[in-house]
This record gives structure tokens, C-alpha cells and sequence, in this order.
């Protein structure tokens, strides 16, 4: 990552203990965040809530806007899972889905389809494997206003992959492998931006 994209890092909020059912928990409170900024401001700002045995965390994307800035929310989201003894995450994003229709072309993407529709997605992995992948529609008035969340669609789980998707790491981490998780993030916030050359332009 480079020094600008580290200015650019999430945001972190350290919040209460987890109880109750983990991963049913996860999905409400993703559902319960999607609802709250649909009625505020008619969009879901992408997240990721973490659950460690000594807390919770939340990180959130300042800039989400390219390739770039998604692939560095995606490194540091992983980074803070390897770090903790992250008990569970879900991540809350708002995506569009569109069946495959005759009348376009296969690799229409989704976002370009006439037949598209909006959904909050939810993914939720919990330490030992579990995990859980479920689309909730987001339903609009016509005057494009949010009225609410439509019955959930589950996904196959197994399916589950790509940039945001297994933040959880793949084998029960080592005390080890928690101090370099943390002591990278530490570097990572501490690195100071990079000064751009000036030139002196003659008139």
C-alpha cells in the first residue's frame, strides 16, 4: 500500500462485548445498520463489524470510489481479523443482481442490466468455518424513496469468494501471528505521506 492510500485507511470504532447467538447477531446488526442509513441517506456505506473476545470492532471505508481504495479496506479488514481473536465479521455492502435474460448479452455486468435490481448483501464467517451469505432486496416508492427490506435470499456460502469475501484467516492464528498483524497496522498508521516533488515553472 502506498502512503496515500494509508491516510486513506478505514476508520475504526472499538464497541461493546458480543453475547447471545453470533452469527444471527452479526445479521441483524448488518440488517439494522443497512435500514438506518437507507431511510437517512438512501444508500449502505460498505462495512465490517468484528466480534473478539475482547470487544467488537467497525471499520468503515473513507473512499470506496476504485480498485485501489477497495483493495486497501480489504488488506487492512484482514489484517485487524488476524490480529484479534476475532470470534466472527459480517460484511454490509449494497449490490445490484440481475438474472441472465435473452435479451442481453452474457457479460452484461449487473450494474448495466435493465432487468438489475438493488440488494444489501450480508456476509457473515464466524471462527471454526461458518458461514452465511444472505441478499435482502431493498424496496423503493416510486419516488425512489426507501420503503423497506424485502424477505432475505439465501446464497451457497461454498460460493462465497473474490475481494470481500473469507476475512476470517483460514487456520486459528498463533500469538505470533497476531503481534505482526498488529505491529504492521501500526506501521501502516504511522507512515508518513509522501511529499510530491515541486517544480519551479519559468515564466
Amino acid at each position: 500500500p502506498t502512503p496515500e492510500q494509508m491516510r486513506n485507511m478505514p476508520n475504526t470504532f472499538h464497541m461493546k462485548k458480543p453475547s447471545k447467538s453470533l452469527l444471527n447477531q452479526l445479521i441483524n446488526q448488518g440488517k439494522t445498520h443497512a435500514e438506518i442509513h437507507l431511510r437517512r441517506d438512501g444508500n449502505v456505506p460498505p462495512v465490517l463489524f468484528g466480534h473478539t473476545t475482547d470487544g467488537e470492532f467497525m471499520l468503515m471505508p473513507p473512499k470506496f470510489d476504485d480498485v485501489p481504495n477497495k483493495n486497501q479496506f480489504a488488506f487492512i479488514a484482514r489484517l485487524h481479523c488476524l490480529a484479534h481473536q476475532t470470534k466472527g465479521v459480517a460484511f454490509v455492502s449494497e449490490v445490484w443482481v440481475a438474472p441472465e435474460s435473452p435479451d442481453e448479452l452474457p457479460d452484461t455486468p449487473p450494474c448495466e442490466s435493465v432487468h438489475r435490481r438493488e440488494y444489501v448483501m450480508i456476509s457473515v464467517e464466524t471462527a471454526g468455518g461458518n458461514a452465511q451469505q444472505i441478499l435482502l432486496p431493498i424496496i423503493r416508492s416510486d419516488a425512489g424513496n426507501f420503503f423497506g427490506l424485502g424477505e432475505p435470499e439465501m446464497l451457497s456460502a461454498k460460493a462465497s469468494n473474490g475481494r470481500f469475501a473469507r476475512f476470517m484467516p483460514a487456520k486459528k492464528p498463533t500469538a505470533t501471528d497476531r503481534v505482526v498483524a498488529r505491529l504492521i497496522l501500526q506501521s501502516l498508521q504511522k507512515q508518513p505521506a509522501k511529499q510530491r516533488n515541486q517544480r519551479t515553472r519559468r515564466r
